[in-house]
């Protein structure tokens, strides 16, 4: 494993996700965060396709700026410039809002898992981390990356069709890291 200095649940303990904190952690420096700016591609460039970044606007509008190519493989559509809380549904907005916007706010990282089922009963099991990015200007949007890592292979290309209904589903497990700003409240 590459090493981070931060404490992983042990369900989120995994080599990719590993490498991103260990860049995030260094793109920050002596910075509680690090800023649009600090961000070399070229560190996690093997994680980009199993990569989200999400525009943080306000609770109610959380912009997907990018979505990679494993999400497009199991969402079998291209979620960029949607509001991602409009792909959560309507009973789970509110948590998964709070969920991000404590991770921008406050901020700290994030670590989850989720088990996605599609309509044909397949499912894939995925752990992840959401990481805070400072912008290069006040008037900007924080945002956030997230690198998801996928614990069993994709039963086959496009896990759902395109003209299914999709739902991105919240999370079973969920829990807050450290990075300095102390512990939000949950």
């Amino acid at each position: 494993m590459t090493e981070t200095n931060f404490e992983l649940p042990q369900y989120a303990d995994h080599p990719d996700i590993c490498q991103l904190l260990a860049a995030w952690d260094n793109w920050r420096g002596d910075s509680l965060l690090p800023k649009r700016a600090d961000i070399k591609l070229t560190d996690v460039s093997n994680l980009l396709k199993s990569s989200l970044m999400f525009d943080m606007i306000s609770d109610t509008r959380i912009i997907c700026r990018y979505i990679g190519s494993t999400f497009l493989d199991i969402y079998g559509q291209d979620f960029t410039g949607h509001n991602y809380l409009d792909l959560t549904h309507p009973d789970e907005r509110a948590e998964r809002s709070r969920r991000l916007m404590v991770v921008a706010k406050h901020p700290c990282i994030a670590a989850w898992a989720v088990t996605i089922v599609s309509s044909k009963d397949e499912s894939i099991d995925i752990v992840g981390v959401s990481v805070p990015i400072q912008p290069n200007t006040d008037d900007a949007p924080m945002q956030l990356m997230q690198v998801a890592a996928i614990l069993r292979p994709i039963p086959h290309s496009s896990f759902t069709k395109s003209d299914e209904q999709n739902v991105v589903n919240s999370s079973d497990q969920y829990s807050s890291i450290d990075i300095g700003a102390g512990m939000p409240a949950m």
